[in-house]
């Protein structure tokens, strides 16, 4: 429901979905662990710098950084449609590299390719998530024109005692256009493309290329006792 108002509420008595076809996906993991701040930024400072690197493929992503005011992992999922395990490995190896380069260490990399359905999703949780949050949508601009920004601001989120940080490739996907003719055409978030759809509503999807939320704090399910702070988005 959109324009309701507070304590409006309705009852959804039918629905219609589109279908898609289905198509093989090779899920690329990785895990890359720091052991300073400082081996941190360069880090994220490195993934910046790399992130426009599987556009060509229309890959999709999350990078996951836990950490603390020293060490840290990042957790990498990539998503390759059409690419089987050593082509994915293949797209991921200049980043991997330029991360180990920077004092990084490279651990568990891992391909498994399958339906996208078994792999793109979660089970589902009952309870669902407790957190605290806030998020942001990260413009194409920032990648390509200030790389060195995303790996200070991950610094000092983390010297402040943020713990989690998750961030994803969006999927966007709309023509950027300069003047009254397309002399400019840049495409961000490929991703969309794999399906042919474009569903970004606010403008600001269009041009974001990845959207980060921050994660401070968590609380118990009542039902099952367990903290949950995890993939949420």
């Amino acid at each position: 429901m959109r324009g309701g108002g507070a304590g409006s509420w309705g009852v959804i008595i039918d629905a219609t979905f589109p279908t898609l076809p289905i198509f093989n996906v090779t899920l690329h993991t990785v895990n890359v662990l720091t052991a300073t701040l400082d081996q941190t930024e360069r880090l994220m400072t490195t993934h910046a710098t790399h992130i426009n690197d599987w556009d060509s493929v229309r890959a999709g992503q999350y990078f996951y950084l836990t950490g603390s005011k020293s060490n840290s992992t990042l957790a990498v999922s990539t998503l390759f449609k059409g690419l089987d395990g050593d082509a994915s490995k293949a797209q991921m190896s200049s980043f991997l590299a330029d991360a180990t380069a920077g004092g990084a260490v490279v651990q568990g990399e891992s391909t498994l390719t399958t339906f996208a359905n078994d792999v793109v999703g979660f089970q589902d949780d009952r309870s669902g998530y407790n957190v605290v949050l806030s998020s942001r949508l990260v413009p194409e601009t920032v990648y390509s024109q200030a790389p060195k920004s995303v790996g200070s601001a991950y610094k000092r989120l983390l010297s402040q005692g943020v713990q989690s940080i998750l961030g994803h490739l969006v999927t966007g996907g709309a023509s950027l256009f300069c003047g009254r003719s397309p002399k400019l055409t840049i495409l961000v978030g490929q991703v969309a493309a794999n399906a042919g759809i474009y569903s970004a509503v606010n403008p600001a999807w269009r041009t974001a290329k990845a959207h980060v939320s921050i994660l401070s704090e968590g609380w118990a399910n009542f039902l099952t006792g367990s903290t949950t702070i995890g993939h949420c988005d």
